[in-house]
């Protein structure tokens, strides 16, 4: 399945990339829970199986997860070929950052992804937001990285850095239903994430900030 994912451009002194998605977007009700009761929790993969598996570790607060994803190494292998620059040079960061976010062959993945954290029966009061932005946050920061990778090389290599963390997190949020934007911050080459809340008004125009490593 393909879902459509559109960007809007706004240039003063950051980039604002918004992307809308084709499903409806959920009422946002980010609940923090500060139970500190210490639990442990395992989560299988809640898509379909490939030829590995990977655990990845993460925590909010003191719930800490164990969270099993599954890779084709086929499609691993297929990356390698992939479109990392722009068509048209002349086109700009719109153009050059939907090679990642239209990629269409992550999709099964990033869905298994989403359902697999919604399968925890431990801190079960922690909005979904606040699942995915924990996990992706705690996927190693890679300082040595060169190339822009796509969101199945970033899972499968379990390391990028802020530009790949972010990417993957805008369009994990994106995919569950979420208004989501990536923020370009060209003179400090940073990127990090938004997610509409309001009309106005927040960090900029209704987005709140959220930093992806």
């Amino acid at each position: 399945m393909k879902n459509k994912i559109t960007s809007l451009i706004f240039i003063s002194i950051i980039l604002l990339i918004t992307i809308s998605c084709s499903t409806n977007n959920p009422d946002i009700n980010i609940i923090c829970n500060t139970d500190l009761t210490e639990e442990k929790e395992t989560l299988y993969f809640e898509g379909d199986y490939g030829d590995i598996e990977t655990f990845f570790d993460f925590e909010i607060y003191k719930h800490k997860y164990n969270v099993e994803i599954s890779f084709d190494r086929p499609i691993i292998d297929s990356y390698k070929d992939a479109l990392r620059t722009p068509l048209n040079y002349n086109a700009g960061w719109e153009e050059f950052y939907d090679l990642f976010l239209n990629d269409d062959q992550d999709l099964y993945l990033l869905y298994g992804v989403l359902e697999t954290l919604k399968s925890r029966t431990i801190g079960t009061d922690y909005d979904i937001i606040q699942m995915i932005v924990g996990f992706v946050q705690s996927i190693p920061y890679d300082e040595y990285a060169a190339d822009v990778n796509y969101p199945y090389e970033t899972l499968a290599l379990n390391r990028g850095d802020c530009d790949e963390k972010s990417i993957l997190l805008c369009k994990l949020l994106n995919l569950e239903g979420y208004d989501a934007c990536l923020f370009i911050y060209e003179e400090e080459k940073h990127m990090a994430v938004g997610l509409k809340v309001a009309e106005s008004g927040y960090y900029r125009n209704g987005y709140v900030f959220i930093e992806s490593p």
